[in-house]
């Protein structure tokens, strides 16, 4: 079988760039939706957070008020679809010629050359202290991946409650912000205007949000080990230059004659 030439490489680089773009758009928003019962009306924010909150006034002719909170998760999720129908058209190529292609773009090597260039500093290896260092680093991050992912697992399935200020209303979201519950206080249900009862009830999801807030996957994984590196791993020369330091500092805090083991505890920034 024939090689692929550069040139026909390129273009199917293109052609998977091209078709590929849609995709990487966010959803649009806002979008609203309904429960199956059509009194009440949630809207969603670009980024799925629940933003409004509406009942009609009389929601408890077509409703039961032990299945209001049903009716309000049903309602966030009819949002859901909204947001998603709306991307899923936001993608579909529209009439008219194909976007002119854009020029090949070579690889960017240039991190992995600039981490090569500060780890040798100048020479044709890395210091035996740095290399060290490196390794410990690495280490570290590998030996956290098995928490990480159970941290995260923990903080999806999780629930974070919060309530409205008077006390009416409980939702229940996950890590990710999603509401999964919202219970009432059925005997305030009875004589609640059903604006009062929209206004706790989004107050309360806004509640079980910040309770929420920092427990998000992406929070989670800025804040471990392999968030670090990968921050670190932005400025190679600055993340070499800490491991440097970090050698230079248990050599110094050694004793004469003392073995090295033992110190890949070392920190890194």
């Amino acid at each position: 079988m024939q090689e692929p030439t550069r040139s026909e490489l390129d273009r199917l680089a293109e052609a998977t760039a091209r078709a590929a773009a849609p995709f990487g758009r966010s959803a649009t928003g806002p979008s609203r939706g309904q429960d199956g019962a059509g009194v009440v009306e949630v809207g969603l924010d670009a980024a799925g957070r629940v933003t409004t909150v509406r009942i009609a006034t009389g929601w408890d002719q077509e409703v039961e008020p032990a299945l209001l909170g049903a009716a309000v998760l049903e309602a966030v999720q009819a949002a859901g679809v909204a947001r998603l129908q709306a991307w899923g058209e936001s993608v579909v190529e529209t009439d008219g010629p194909p976007p002119t292609p854009a020029a090949p773009v070579p690889p960017d090597t240039a991190p992995v050359d600039r981490l090569k260039a500060a780890l040798t500093a100048g020479g044709d290896s890395v210091p035996p202290d740095v290399l060290q260092a490196l390794v410990a680093t690495f280490r570290e991050v590998n030996d956290s991946v098995r928490g990480l992912r159970a941290q995260l697992d923990a903080t999806v399935a999780a629930q974070f409650v919060g309530r409205s200020p008077d006390g009416h209303v409980e939702a229940a979201v996950s890590g990710l912000g999603a509401p999964l519950a919202i219970r009432y206080d059925e005997s305030w249900l009875a004589r609640a205007h059903a604006a009062n009862v929209a206004h706790q009830t989004l107050e309360a999801l806004r509640e079980a949000g910040r309770a929420a807030a920092g427990h998000d996957p992406a929070a989670i994984v800025a804040d471990s080990p392999v968030g670090r590196l990968s921050r670190a791993m932005d400025d190679p020369e600055a993340f070499v230059a800490s491991l440097r330091r970090n050698a230079a500092d248990t050599t110094t805090a050694e004793p004469a004659g003392t073995s090295r083991a033992g110190t890949e505890e070392e920190q890194w920034t």
